[in-house]
């Protein structure tokens, strides 16, 4: 049985396509910004997504997205797994920025 838990799709119109399944990602993008006629890559945004157990009892699995720069977490996006009995999956989402 695959365990891979997450799946990316990147289309990057006719440059290509990327789609992969995986047990964790970590992805940056990037964008091409140029000033004195000096071309660079700027902006840059992380993105972070793991699997990870709770401190619930029993512990459940809940996945974890987290998106930011390189020193600054933007937004964390956490969905868990529905308890035996609930079929409701708990989604939480997080916009204060933290320093990482």
């Amino acid at each position: 049985m695959d365990d891979r838990k997450f799946e990316v799709r990147c289309d990057a119109r006719s440059d290509g396509q990327l789609q992969v399944r995986t047990h964790a990602l970590s992805m940056t993008v990037s964008q091409l910004i140029k000033r004195n006629e000096v071309a660079n890559c700027g902006n840059r945004f992380l993105l972070f997504a793991k699997r990870a157990e709770t401190a619930y009892s029993p512990p459940r699995s809940s996945s974890v997205i987290q998106i930011g720069t390189q020193n600054l977490q933007i937004v964390c996006i956490r969905s868990r797994v529905p308890e035996q009995g609930n079929p409701a999956q708990t989604l939480e989402i997080d916009l204060k920025s933290t320093h990482v």
